[in-house]
């Protein structure tokens, strides 16, 4: 049991010190938004990291085993962040009453934001696909070790999600609305380059 708590929060703190798109959407909803609307949406993340962990278990490996459905998990997960970050580099920041009423929508629909921003990028997909795999080989198909495993690992994640939400949202009281303004092009621009290492890696599958 030890082994797999264990295992399992080091699983997170790993994936917690990586960079990726979803970093970069995170820091830019707390900056920008504040921690309320950053944290609907870390919510909406961590649910769909749990879908996935849940659907690999239950057998999305089988389906990914086809060639021709990770082809097109891959082309669309790489066009809908390129749109994004495309999108992002060229929004600008409102203020005033309009950013008030912007939040009060955002409340309720962040969570599926996240959700589903974080769920339709194929490479989280694969990636706990075969986490999953290797996790019910080591602790030969043991369901206690590989909810316990998993529970840590999410754990983890989500309390270093909320110390960078936390962190990114004190910064921004201090930085000018054209320090924010480079910020979220930048967080842009990072998001672009993962739908477009998305499109190479399926143009390597054909």
């Amino acid at each position: 049991m030890i082994h797999a708590i264990s295992q399992g929060a080091l699983l997170g703190l790993l994936l917690s010190v990586l960079i990726g798109p979803v970093f970069f959407m995170l820091i830019k909803t707390a900056m920008n938004d504040g921690l309320r609307e950053a944290y609907f949406l870390e919510a909406g993340i961590i649910t769909s990291d749990i879908s996935c962990i849940v659907l690999s278990y239950l057998g999305m490996v089988r389906i990914l085993e086809d060639p021709e459905n990770r082809k097109i998990a891959t082309l669309a997960g790489g066009i809908l962040l390129m749109v994004y970050g495309i999108v992002t580099i060229f929004s600008r920041k409102k203020n005033g009453m309009t950013v008030v009423q912007e939040k009060k929508k955002k409340g309720s629909s962040l969570f599926l934001k996240g959700y589903f921003f974080n769920i339709t990028n194929p490479s989280v997909i694969f990636f706990w696909v075969g986490t999953v795999g290797l996790t019910l080989s080591e602790f030969r198909g043991s369901s206690t070790l590989t909810f316990v495993h998993f529970a840590s690992t999410i754990a983890v994640v989500f309390l270093f999600d909320l110390l960078k939400i936390y962190l990114a949202e004190k910064i921004s009281r201090r930085a000018t609305e054209k320090t924010l303004s480079l910020i979220t092009r930048a967080a842009g621009v990072g998001i672009l380059l993962f739908g477009l290492v998305l499109l190479a890696g399926y143009f390597d599958l054909i």
